[in-house]
Parts: structure tokens; sequence; C-alpha cells
């Protein structure tokens, strides 16, 4: 029986009846405002400097997990562009998720859109292409689009695995500028709680601790209040919120991101067959974040082959799921490989999957890993804004370790040492003590993170937890957001920042799915 082509499945009034409803600004002039979020993100003014002012010969790729605020940037940078006098009906979104958009390339996507709109194809200046992975071949399509001799800016999401997929025949080399999306920091998520977020008194320095002021005593309090919501809850927007319960919350982020993430993409993308396998190995990964794995202990464990379990690894990295952390060596070709730190990229995503409800923010044993999770994290986030790299340390003759090893692009180097404790003795910082002596030519500072103890150590900065996420977040954080969060100092006023009342799950936008 002759196969049928993909055309034989949907038809072209089909096509334009979805196309219509994820671009309703072509008839109303404008974004409906239930869609816009006022808060702006790094993300956002990443991406509009592009929009703005950028090369019509490159694309911008937003990257991130499921509900980092990916969709929700898209919408904000359309309704920039609307509010700047653009024509409403040469600004194109399309959410290459829904079902009908499975079928034809991106090319006849963008034929039939040019029909709905009345339009050519080059007549759309402003592009905005959401999950852009699930569209055939579509690091090729977006080649030949930002190749075309048209004046036009294309900005489109996915997660990693997108740019994994199509740099392997270098299809994207030189097309687009990756713009990574993490989930909120401890910062974002107080302004979403309406906490009143006043900056540090000076802007932190990571390489230059001794620049820094104490926080006042009520700004000190909120911090470390909002830190252990922060730990409990996670980063992720709509869920870090409080509209949901702790368990509420728990169970959706365990479904909407981790399942599908492992259930789904994992197996549209890279073909994964042993699903079990791969959701066990990252179970395994959350249950031990920031422990050094040994990868063939998992492949006994799971009955995996080494080779797979170093694949599957690398593929919960590519989904944003998991961060690696290799051992550090002052050659970089002997940089160790075999045995990395593994981190999940978000304590909230840990709790879920595990349902550990607060009773985990009073438990020693469980706060130790899930605070140096955010540490590493945060760091993780400054790394790559600083062009910097991440690693950890162990001395295997005297076992002696240092969680966080930041390496400057600069070749500086800031050891970082996590003990979410009270009292701090001599043996606690003596991974740190040996690094620097081993080291000292190229140490540029040195930290050790504790629960609240702030005691003198020769050549080594104590700072609380809770304090010295907050403080390396707004470091972190984007001027123009900075500006955004000072005038906007009323949040202190308990009342949520948003346009609309929040959606509730089951509720969408103009794309057929829940705002992101």
């Amino acid at each position: 029986m002759p196969r049928k082509k993909a055309e034989a499945w949907y038809s072209d009034e089909e096509l334009t009846l979805a196309i219509k409803e994820q671009n309703p600004w072509w008839q109303e002039g404008r974004l409906p405002s239930e869609f816009l979020r006022p808060f702006h993100r790094n993300a956002f003014y990443d991406a509009l400097e592009f929009v703005d002012n950028g090369s019509s010969q490159r694309a911008v790729m937003l990257l991130g997990a499921r509900r980092v605020g990916k969709t929700s940037t898209l919408y904000q940078l359309v309704n920039h562009v609307l509010a700047k006098g653009v024509d409403p009906k040469r600004v194109l979104f399309l959410s290459l998720d829904h079902p009908l958009f499975q079928f034809p390339n991106l090319r006849k996507l963008l034929e039939q859109a040019g029909k709905c709109a009345g339009n050519s194809t080059t007549d759309f200046k402003f592009i905005f292409l959401d999950e852009i992975q699930y569209t055939h071949d579509w690091a090729r399509w977006l080649k030949t689009l930002v190749q075309e001799p048209v004046k036009r800016r294309i900005v489109a999401t996915g997660s990693a695995a997108a740019t994994l997929q199509a740099r392997g025949p270098a299809e994207g080399v030189g097309r687009w500028i990756d713009v990574h999306v993490p989930t909120l920091n401890l910062v974002e998520f107080a302004v979403l709680h309406g906490r009143d977020a006043k900056p540090p008194p000076a802007r932190f320095d990571l390489a230059h601790p001794d620049d820094y002021e104490a926080l006042d005593a009520t700004t000190a309090e909120m911090v470390r209040t909002e830190f252990r919501e922060y730990l409990l809850r996670g980063g992720f927007p709509e869920l870090a919120q409080g509209k949901y319960t702790v368990a509420q919350a728990q169970r959706l982020l365990s479904d909407d991101i981790a399942e599908k993430v492992l259930n789904r993409d994992m197996a549209a993308l890279f073909g994964v067959r042993q699903l079990l396998s791969l959701k066990q190995i990252f179970l395994a990964i959350a249950f031990r974040s920031s422990d050094i794995i040994d990868r063939r202990k998992l492949s006994e464990d799971f009955q995996v082959a080494p080779p797979t379990v170093n694949q599957y690894v690398h593929y919960l990295e590519q989904a944003f799921l998991v961060r690696c952390s290799l051992r550090y060596s002052p050659t970089e070709n002997r940089v160790v490989k075999s045995h990395p730190k593994v981190y999940v990229t978000d304590s909230g995503l840990r709790n879920a999957v595990m349902r550990r409800g607060a009773a985990m923010l009073d438990n020693p044993t469980e706060m130790g890993p899930v605070v140096e999770t955010a540490v590493f994290n945060q760091v993780f986030t400054w790394a790559q804004e600083n062009l910097a790299t991440v690693y950890y340390w162990r001395n295997p003759q005297t076992d002696h370790e240092v969680d966080i090893v930041a390496r400057t692009s600069e070749g500086k180097l800031i050891p970082i040492e996590v003990k979410y404790q009270s009292r701090i003795r001599p043996d606690d910082y003596r991974g740190l003590t040996e690094f620097i002596e081993k080291y000292s030519s190229r140490v540029q500072a040195a930290y050790l993170v504790t629960a609240d103890a702030a005691s003198a150590v020769s050549g080594i900065t104590t700072i609380p937890a809770h304090e010295f996420v907050w403080r390396l977040a707004w470091a972190a954080t984007n001027p123009r957001v900075a500006e955004f969060i000072e005038r906007n100092r009323i949040f202190g006023t308990q009342q949520t920042p948003s346009a609309t009342p929040p959606q509730t799950p089951g509720e969408s936008g103009p794309s057929g799915k829940e705002g992101s």
C-alpha cells in the first residue's frame, strides 16, 4: 500500500485556523493583555538588543528547560515590536509543538502564514518560533531563512537538544546566538513573591569579596526567609509564585517537566529506547544531587552499558535537568571526566521528584546537598555570563575536597566550599586551605559558605548561604532589570506583579499551551 504524504493528514484550512489563533494581533492590532508578564528577565534584554539593533544574518535561540519563561519572553518581544509601531501583520508567532505543525516543514508553515496575513513570506519583519526543535529538519530551514537577502529578525526557543541535533552537521555555526534562560534566581523569586527586593549596598564582585558591605537587618531577615522557600519550591516561575500549595506545585513540576522531558522529549529528540533506565539514572542523580557519581556503578545498578550511561547523562544535561562539574586540573587536557559531580538544575525539581516537603528544611542531612545545589547553580549562571568555567577539586592523596572551583577567563581561581552548618571547625575548611596553598599564585578569592556563621578565617571569606546566593544573583542581574525592580519597590505590599489574574493549569495562551 503506498505511503501517504504528510499533506494528506491536514488541510490548508486547518493550518490557517491554527496560525490565526496564535497571532491574534493580526485582527486586534495588539497582544492581548492576559499574555503579558510585566517582569522582564535578563534573557529579554539580551534578545532585545538583537531585535532592535542586531544583524538580520543571525537568529537568536532562547535555550532553557520547560517552564522557565521562554514563551513569555517571546510574547514580551512581540509586544515590544508592536508598541514600536510595526505593522501587526508583519509580526509572526508560531508555536511549533502544535499537533498540526508536526506535518509540514518550516517553509510550508511560513508560506501558509503569509497567505493568512495577506503577505508573502518575505513580508514578515519579525518571526518568533517557539519550541523549534519539534519541526523536522529545522536547522536547515532556519539557516535558509537567515541567509535570505531579507531584512528581518528571527527569535526561536528550544531545548539544548535542538542545538545538539543541529550542530552535528554544523548547520547552525555562525547562524544564531544562544541566550540561556535559567530558572529564577533568588532575587527574581523574591520579586515574584512581592517582597521588597532591596539591592545590596554595593555590587558584589565574586573575585573581590572585600568590597561588600553587610545587609541591613530587615533585608537580611527577608533574604533568609525567602531563601528557605526558594530551596523548597525552586525557581520555575509559574510554580514559584505561591499560588499553589507545595504539594500541588511539586506534582505539576514532576508531571509537566520531569515526566514530559523524560518520557516524550528523550524519545522524540534523541531516540532513547530505554526510557525506564534513563528515568532511574535521573532519579539517582536527583536523590544524590551534589555527589560525585560513579558511572560504572550506575551501569551495574541499572543494567545499562557504561557508554550508554555516559550518553544518558549527557542527554539529561542537554535537556537542562542536570549539570555536571568535572574535577579540576591546572592542565586543561588532564581534567578528569570519569567521576563528575552532578547536580539537578533546580532544588525545587529535586524536591518534586523526591516528594519532599517543608520538613526537608529542618533536616540538616538533606539541607547540606540542597544548599550546595543552589549555590552551585548560581555560580554556574554567573560563570556563563562571565566566560568562566566551574569545576570541583579533590586531592586523591588526602581525600580533601573543594565543592566548587570557578576558573575565570583570565585563568584565576575562586574556590568555594559549602558547609551548611552554624558551627565551623578547622576541618571544615581544610580542603580550601590545601587548595589555596597548592595554587596560591592563581587564587583570586576563596569562600566558605555556611548556615549563618561569619567567623573570620585568614584568606577565606566566610558568608551565610542565603546572603551569598542573594548577592551573586544581584551581581548577575541586568541593569535594566535592576531599574525595573527599583521602580517597583511597591512589591513590598505582598502583591505579585501580574497584568492579569494568574492562569490555572489547563488555561492556555494564543499558542494553545499553558504560558511558560
